[in-house]
């Protein structure tokens, strides 16, 4: 276990003292190379990052959250979502806010050597996410901009809340090569498994076949986006760009509604990346 919990009043915390912060920098700096060697892309997985008691209670403050956002992809509205944190009880409360801290933020730009790391106050597209029966989460990418910070989004945390999930359920995370020709990792979604994964326009991921747990069992986890100002270059295809792309496997076939074209679909279709990524520059 990485982290040991302390106690304040009724609250478990993580361990972000001098003391915790020298032990997250040492793990931090053993497991970089491993990291940034990982395939398809930058990632690593870690098992009881966390005290199993904090997460418990972190479980705990989240169980009967009325979640304001359902997602809706390709036919299933299955993925429900929380970002407000004050929502939520306070071991939860207090355990996002360290995540967002500047010693935690510390750990992950050693980890990954990603300088600069600025998390989200308001865990846009994060926070709690939690997945019912039959629903899912095709392959894909994520936003690289985030508009209300104007920062580009580096950086991925998910942890995993699942206490004894069985394997077949399903529900694995899985991360794709760039080309999306073939499924390189699968993480089962247990308990106090933490996945950390530099966030580029090529690092595809998802779980993408419906969950088979029990209607009273949901897949739970926490998300954390982590940003800075300005990135390389070579890790986007269009620059400030606030959508998820969406990717078919081999030999999938998404059901999509059919919609008018639109003039809006017309130009991006016919338009030189390049005059996009000037537009999005000069509105953003």
């Amino acid at each position: 276990m990485i982290l040991n919990s302390r106690t304040e009043p009724s609250i478990h915390t993580i361990n972000l003292t001098q003391e915790g912060v020298e032990r997250l920098t040492l793990f931090a700096k053993e497991k970089h190379s491993e990291y940034a060697n990982n395939a398809p892309f930058p990632h690593i997985v870690i098992d009881g990052l966390f005290p199993d008691e904090l997460l418990e209670d972190v479980l705990q403050d989240i169980q009967d959250l009325n979640h304001p956002i359902e997602k809706n992809f390709y036919g299933s509205v299955k993925k429900f979502a929380t970002s407000d944190s004050w929502s939520m009880g306070p071991t939860a409360r207090r355990f996002l806010a360290d995540m967002n801290s500047s010693r935690f933020c510390g750990f992950l730009e050693t980890l990954t050597e990603i300088s600069g790391l600025v998390p989200d106050p308001h865990y846009e597209g994060g926070g709690v996410h939690e997945i019912k029966t039959n629903g899912f989460l095709k392959v894909h990418t994520d936003f690289n901009w985030n508009k209300r910070l104007r920062l580009d989004r580096r950086l991925n945390m998910l942890v995993y809340l699942n206490k004894d999930w069985d394997e077949a359920w399903g529900g694995d995370l899985e991360l794709w090569d760039s080309k999306m020709t073939k499924q390189c990792i699968k993480v089962s979604p247990a308990f106090n498994k933490t996945v950390i994964f530099s966030t580029t326009d090529f690092s595809y991921h998802g779980h993408p076949d419906p969950v088979k747990c029990p209607d009273k069992i949901s897949r739970q986890s926490l998300a954390l986006y982590y940003y800075s100002n300005g990135r390389p270059s070579e890790e986007v295809k269009f620059q400030y760009s606030a959508a998820t792309n969406y990717k078919e496997r081999p030999g999938e076939r998404f059901h999509k509604s059919k919609k008018p074209v639109t003039a809006k679909v017309v130009i991006r279709k016919v338009t030189p990346p390049i005059l996009i990524d000037l537009y999005n520059y000069v509105r953003h």
